[in-house]
């Protein structure tokens, strides 16, 4: 038999592969067993949920409303929440459950607005008892996307379950709350976040996320956000 000259890295004329390279540390492909694989990009975290307020105190520029509520947590009336976006309304809810240790169910009802709606996820939360046998919260956010044939739905269901839940609805124009839900809830209005109040907290986040940012810059986020705190942090976390 011929003597053939063979290349153990081809085997009928095409290249193969006798190991997977190992690759560096900083190479996105990373060895796992035999098989390389895409190293997925780390996610930053989000500033504003990091620093969400976890008690009254840490909530900023609401005092009026959150006095109000403080004073009225032994006897909570349901609520409507008036005002902007970012001034913290979603905010004052999770405080509050957790301060009530409440069962929360969250609607948002720019998604969930239709009478079915209330029919199924609603009715279904305020039926059953709580795992802790404590008070039930249903929150509306955006509430003012709600149709109207659920807002009138929700009259009698209010009234009915009140030994057990509390109803709260956010908005940012009250306008489109029909008069029968309003005259059901209390109203807290929710100003603005006043540009010395949003400063101070501010550059307590820039100091403990070590952020570089002028003066200038900083002022010209706060003027930009028209007293949404959210935004404010949001356009912080992309310098």
């Amino acid at each position: 038999m011929d003597n053939i000259d063979y290349n153990p890295l081809y085997f009928f004329d095409k290249p193969i592969r006798e190991k997977p390279l190992i690759r560096s540390e900083s190479d996105p492909e990373i060895k796992k067993g035999d098989a390389l694989q895409i190293q997925k990009p780390k996610l930053k975290v989000v500033l504003f949920e990091k620093y969400r307020p976890k008690n009254f105190n840490e909530i900023v520029g609401q005092e009026k409303p959150i006095n109000t509520i403080k004073r009225n947590l032994d006897n909570l009336p349901h609520m409507i929440l008036e005002g902007n976006a970012g001034v913290g309304k979603t905010t004052v809810v999770k405080v509050l459950c957790k301060e009530l240790d409440a069962n929360l169910l969250e609607l948002n009802s720019s998604n969930e607005r239709g009478i079915d709606i209330i029919r199924g996820k609603v009715m279904d939360f305020i039926r059953h008892l709580s795992l802790n046998n404590g008070l039930k919260i249903v929150f509306f956010d955006e509430a003012d996307s709600m149709t109207p044939d659920a807002q009138f739905s929700l009259r009698t269901i209010i009234e009915k379950y009140s030994h057990s839940t509390r109803f709260i609805f956010a908005c940012n124009d009250i306008s489109k709350i029909i008069e029968p839900l309003k005259s059901r809830c209390k109203v807290f209005h929710f100003d603005n976040i006043k540009p010395e109040d949003m400063k101070k907290r501010l550059l307590e986040i820039i100091n403990l996320e070590n952020i570089t940012i002028n003066d200038n810059d900083l002022n010209k986020i706060i003027e930009d956000s028209n007293g949404d705190f959210r935004k404010a942090i949001n356009d912080l976390q992309t310098i």
